[in-house]
C-alpha cells in the first residue's frame, strides 16, 4: 500500500477525526512504499559503504544488482563525488564505465572534477576529463569554479592540465 493511498483512504481520515478505524497502516509501509524502494535503498546505500572503503570487488557486484551508478547520499553527494574525492581511481572508472554522471553537481553545486582537483588527485581528474566533465562548472554557494579549487588545493600539474583543456578562472 502506498502512502498516496493510506493518506487519502476514508479510514485514515476518519482516525485523524478520532474515530477508531481497521486500517492501521505498517510503518514499513509509510517509510519504503514499497518492497522494491526499500530493496533500491538499501543497494544505493551498500554501494556508498564500498565505496566509502575503496572496496571494489563489491562495488561492482552491488550495482549489478540494481544500485545506481547515480545515486546520492544524505548530503547530495553522487559515489561517483565521493570516490574522486578520496582519489579512488578504480572505483570512479567503473561507476563511469556503469554509466554515472561525470557531470552530477550536489546540491551545493560541487562537481567530481572540483573536489578530485582540490585534493590533487590527477589521475581522477585526468579520468573525469576524458570522459567529458566540465571544466568550466561553477558550484552555487560562492561562484567557485573549477580552476579555483584546483588553485585552492595548490597544484601546479592540475591547474595546467585544465587550463590545456580549457578551463578558466
Amino acid at each position: 500500500m502506498d502512502v498516496f493511498k493510506i493518506m487519502n483512504s476514508k479510514h485514515h481520515v476518519q482516525r485523524l477525526n478520532g474515530r477508531k478505524s481497521y486500517l492501521k497502516p505498517k510503518i514499513e509501509n509509510i517509510l519504503y512504499p514499497s518492497k522494491e524502494c526499500a530493496r533500491k535503498r538499501w543497494l544505493d546505500a551498500a554501494l556508498f559503504a564500498y565505496v566509502k572503503s575503496n572496496d571494489l570487488n563489491n562495488a561492482c557486484a552491488i550495482i549489478d544488482l540494481g544500485a545506481s551508478p547515480n545515486a546520492r547520499n544524505e548530503f547530495s553527494w553522487t559515489a561517483l563525488i565521493l570516490a574522486s574525492a578520496n582519489g579512488y581511481y578504480d572505483i570512479a572508472k567503473l561507476l563511469i564505465d556503469k554509466g554515472a554522471d561525470v557531470n552530477a553537481q550536489s546540491i551545493g553545486g560541487v562537481t567530481s572534477l572540483m573536489v578530485s582537483s582540490l585534493w590533487r588527485h590527477f589521475k581522477v581528474v585526468e579520468l573525469l576529463v576524458n570522459n567529458g566533465a566540465n571544466v568550466n562548472a561553477r558550484e552555487h554557494a560562492f561562484g567557485l569554479n573549477v580552476m579555483m579549487f584546483a588553485i585552492g588545493g595548490l597544484s601546479n600539474p592540475i591547474m595546467s592540465y585544465l587550463s590545456e583543456h580549457g578551463a578558466r578562472l
